[in-house]
Order: structure tokens, then C-alpha cells, then sequence
């Protein structure tokens, strides 16, 4: 239960209290009233509310009793699971934990571990298996990838006699249609001068 409905709990108790005193005070014992198609004397009214206040609060003790109680349940928990899964521990050590001593454990509440069903052919099969998946998928193992290796591109070697520089970037074609304009021929070099003896 929530703060909050507890504080609206203890907000009707309290009302209640305040109405029963009032309603003392300001009707006399002769009257009555007719309420929600019931007929309540002052007497019976006052009764009325008083059980409403009663029941309010055996829930609220209730309530705290139930708390204390759970709170003691899980403090003994927590001191007693250590204990008892040490003694699970012990007995499972004396005594085995296969199907054959199944018996034995069942008389402490203990279910024994179940025996492997796997057959050598059936862990055979699952291998034949897992390596028809990989080479189908051409997936590699952990060895495998470590024999890969990169190559790099080693770019030509220069021809012998020409010169060492880098070859000039390609000129951009004219457009089609166009004629290309003759360039003029460079002129003839000078003949090398003859010394005369």
C-alpha cells in the first residue's frame, strides 16, 4: 500500500472521529436520519461510524504486523541461504550428482544434474556440419586469416637514358568539331662553330 493511500486512510479515520462527537453535540438522541435509503437513529449512526473506525484501523495494524513479519522472513533468508547451499554443496560432493544418485538426493528435495544424450556420431555429425557452413559462407578461421596478406603495386621501373622526372600530365583533347590550329615550327638550331687550327 502506498503513502499515499495510507495518508487517505488516516484523513477518513480522522474525519469519522470529528463526525461522531459533532453529530452528539448537535442532534438529540431522538432523531434520525435517512441516509443512502437507510433510516439511522443518532444512537445507531454513532455505532455506525464507530465500526468504520474500527475497521480502519485493524487494517492498519494489520498492515505493520504483516510488514514486521515479512522483514523478519527476509532477514532469515539471508542468513540462511549461504547455509543451505553450502549443505546442497556438501551432500552433492558425499553423494554425486548423476542419475544414480537420484534416489539419494530426492530424499533431501535435490533433483539430480541430467546425463548427456550426445552420441559420438551426433558430435561427429555437428562438426561435419559446422565445416560444410563455413566453407559454404567462406568464412575463414582465426589461422586462416593470419597466412592472408596484402600486396602493395610497385610502380615500373624508368627505362634506361630517359630522364628523371615525372611524365607531364596528359593534355585535354579539343572539342569535336574544331579544327586544331598548325603551330609554328621552331626554328633550326645555329651549326656548331669549327675552330680552325
Amino acid at each position: 500500500m502506498s503513502p499515499t493511500t495510507d495518508k487517505s486512510k488516516m484523513s477518513r479515520q480522522d474525519r469519522l472521529r470529528r463526525v461522531v462527537p459533532g453529530a452528539q453535540k448537535h442532534f438529540t438522541p431522538d432523531t434520525s436520519f435517512t441516509l443512502a435509503g437507510s433510516t439511522f437513529t443518532l444512537a445507531q449512526f454513532v455505532q455506525f461510524c464507530e465500526k468504520d473506525i474500527a475497521a480502519s484501523d485493524a487494517a492498519v495494524q494489520s498492515r505493520a504486523s504483516w510488514l514486521t513479519t515479512v522483514q523478519v522472513e527476509r532477514d532469515t533468508h539471508k542468513q540462511s541461504n549461504p547455509v543451505l547451499g553450502a549443505f546442497k554443496s556438501f551432500v552433492a560432493s558425499k553423494y554425486g550428482v548423476t542419475q544414480n544418485a537420484g534416489e539419494t538426493l530426492a530424499d533431501f528435495g535435490y533433483t539430480p544434474r541430467k546425463a548427456r544424450t550426445k552420441t559420438v556420431a551426433t558430435k561427429n555429425a555437428a562438426v561435419a556440419k559446422a565445416l560444410a557452413t563455413r566453407q559454404a559462407r567462406g568464412t575463414m578461421g582465426p589461422r586462416a586469416k593470419l597466412l592472408v596478406k596484402g600486396t602493395v603495386a610497385t610502380p615500373p621501373a624508368p627505362v634506361a637514358g630517359a630522364p628523371a622526372h615525372a611524365t607531364p600530365p596528359a593534355t585535354a583533347a579539343p572539342p569535336t568539331g574544331t579544327a586544331t590550329p598548325a603551330l609554328p615550327s621552331p626554328p633550326a638550331p645555329p651549326p656548331p662553330p669549327h675552330n680552325t687550327p
